[in-house]
């Protein structure tokens, strides 16, 4: 138990700071990561402005944040406990299991990220 919260506080703390870095670096350069879909189609992916909505959270400024991917600032909050709850779990036991209500959760993200992807290139 003891060695698997080492990985995942190790796991979290690399990506908390390649998060931070980057998100550094987008500030500093004014360049991310181009979205392939966005270059090939010229349409928004559901996760496009994603690193937008980090940095204006960083800020503590919601509205931008908001402005930049709406539907996945609303599902963080949603999605964070069944992340936490299986954080735990694998620590604990090793395993990741996802119940019923959890995978309805992730199911209806889905279906919300799609029809928010498809709403946001009509309008």
């Amino acid at each position: 138990m003891k060695k698997r919260a080492v990985k995942v506080i190790t796991s979290g703390m690399v990506f908390l700071v390649a998060g931070i870095f980057y998100a550094c670096f987008v500030e500093a350069a004014g360049i991310g990561v181009p979205c392939p879909f966005y270059a090939v189609t010229g349409r928004y992916c559901p996760g496009c402005g994603v690193t937008r909505m980090c940095i204006a959270l960083l800020k503590l400024d919601i509205a931008a944040a908001f402005e930049s991917n709406a539907m996945v600032l609303i599902l963080t909050p949603v999605l964070l406990p069944v992340l936490i709850k299986n954080v735990v779990s694998y620590v604990r036991t090793g395993r990741y299991h996802l119940g019923k209500t959890e995978n309805i959760l992730i199911v209806a993200a889905i279906v919300l990220l799609i029809v928010f992807g498809i709403w946001r290139n009509l309008f």
